[in-house]
């Protein structure tokens, strides 16, 4: 399954991505593509959920899976599933849309409902300047893995961070909309 999300991860960011990154770069952004302050969607965003939705119903079939798309905003496939994908095909857009490197694809594979549900398996992908892959697999670990040479290295739990003294925020905010 995990095989699968990278795979598919892959294909999202070669087929919807890379394809129309320089139209999304060089383009103007209008009104009907802000979802809320500074987020948007692109072509790009969309064309990357509907490509790994068909992959995942390829795959496994439409009744597997209840698969939640951040872009359509909507659920589909077997409704009723206790496992659930979420897609967030560009983690990111204003980023990408900037030529920003902190921006990613996210899958990720649930397990259980509402408050019980419990992510199981996750993959996070940086094509464009990293070409890396963090991925977590339940009572396994965080890993991060370089696609172009296969090494993948596991990273070590951290001690909780729940105190603010010695937070470090970023941020970006592109105010020219």
């Amino acid at each position: 399954f995990l095989q699968t999300m990278l795979s598919i991860s892959e294909r999202a960011w070669k087929e919807s991505i890379e394809p129309r990154m320089q139209k999304v770069r060089l383009g103007h952004i209008d009104s009907e593509s802000t979802k809320k302050g500074t987020d948007f969607f692109t072509e790009a965003d969309t064309e990357s959920e509907r490509v790994i939705r068909e992959a995942i119903i390829a795959k496994y079939s439409e009744n597997t899976f209840r698969i939640f798309g951040e872009e359509s905003g909507e659920y589909i496939g077997n409704l009723d599933a206790e496992m659930t994908i979420r897609i967030d095909p560009i983690d990111g857009t204003e980023a990408f849309k900037f030529g920003k490197a902190n921006w990613s694809i996210m899958i990720g594979a649930y397990q259980g409902r509402d408050a019980l549900e419990q992510q199981f398996v996750s993959v996070v992908y940086w094509p464009e300047y990293y070409n890396q892959v963090l991925f977590s697999l339940d009572r396994a670990g965080v890993f991060i893995g370089n696609v172009a040479t296969g090494a993948v290295m596991e990273i070590d739990q951290l001690d909780n961070q729940d105190a603010l003294g010695e937070i470090i925020v970023a941020f970006y905010k592109h105010s020219n909309l």
